[in-house]
């Protein structure tokens, strides 16, 4: 596999043949209805995000390494598909405005579903 190919779900990539962006090929593959629409929600939020990263020199990567994340933690944390409160905060702390990343996610209560008392038959 050539280390410069990266695999995509973007429809437009899955078009015809695979297409140049910043020099490196992207091919569609295939991905479940609920992933896809994770990573497709809010496109323009993101879009000024990365303008505001990059117009202040601020690398992901960097913000990965302070928060103590992999670069991929820190991506899907910036995409919105794990937006953990804490991470969030911690990212406003940092100077990157709040409107411009993911709300974050409601904590979801853990543990076995609570049962039902039906009356005796």
């Amino acid at each position: 596999m050539d280390p410069k190919i990266f695999h995509c779900a973007s429809p437009a990539a899955t078009q015809g043949d695979a297409s140049e962006i910043a020099g490196t090929k992207l091919r569609g593959f295939p991905m479940n209805g609920l992933s896809e629409k994770v990573r497709n929600n809010n496109k323009a939020r993101q879009v000024r995000l990365r303008i505001f990263l990059l117009e202040n020199g601020i690398e992901s990567r960097e913000l990965a390494r302070k928060r103590g994340l992999s670069p991929g933690a820190m991506g899907d944390v910036l995409s919105g598909r794990r937006p953990k409160r804490e991470h969030i905060e911690w990212l406003i702390a940092q100077g990157i405005p709040g409107d411009l990343l993911p709300e974050p996610a409601v904590p979801q209560k853990r543990g076995p579903k609570p049962r039902t008392d039906h009356p005796a038959l």
